[in-house]
């Protein structure tokens, strides 16, 4: 798994800002910092701390790519759950779950009616809830 606190704390100690890496006529690479700021070599003013962070996110992008992956196939799968358990509730809805649940007066402890009113209702708005985060976090980061 990847270490995510030591790559943050690596990141914090490095050179901030986009970069991006550009050959030269001498067929040495220039690395552009944030700000139009350059170094002529695989390290910026920060020397050291750019070098051990350009290293560690290198070595990470394999497990960081793979968790991703990974990360976004749960939340396909959470999707595709939710989306089921909230069909069901339309469709109890539509064939007259709470008609059904109004004809019983006072239900029972432990009684059928009262764990549908008291459980699983109460699972409804959380679906719903759930639902809505899963799409925003597509909406900023892809579909998953």
């Amino acid at each position: 798994m990847v270490d995510l606190e030591r790559l943050k704390a690596l990141l914090e100690k490095a050179s901030p800002g986009d970069w991006r890496v550009e050959p030269r006529f001498d067929r040495r690479l220039l690395l552009y910092l944030s700000r139009g700021r350059y170094s002529d070599s695989l390290c910026g003013p920060k020397g050291g701390d750019d070098m051990h962070c350009i290293a560690a996110l290198h070595n990470a992008a394999p497990d960081l790519i793979a968790e991703l992956e990974a990360a976004r196939e749960v939340v396909k799968a959470a999707k595709a759950a939710l989306a089921e358990v909230k069909g069901c509730f339309e469709a109890a809805q539509v064939e007259g779950l709470a008609e059904r649940l109004a004809e019983v007066d006072s239900p029972d402890p432990g009684s059928l009616a009262e764990l549908v009113t008291n459980r699983l209702l109460y699972s409804v708005a959380p679906t719903e809830s759930a639902m809505a985060a899963i799409a925003d976090w597509e909406e900023t980061h892809g579909k998953a």
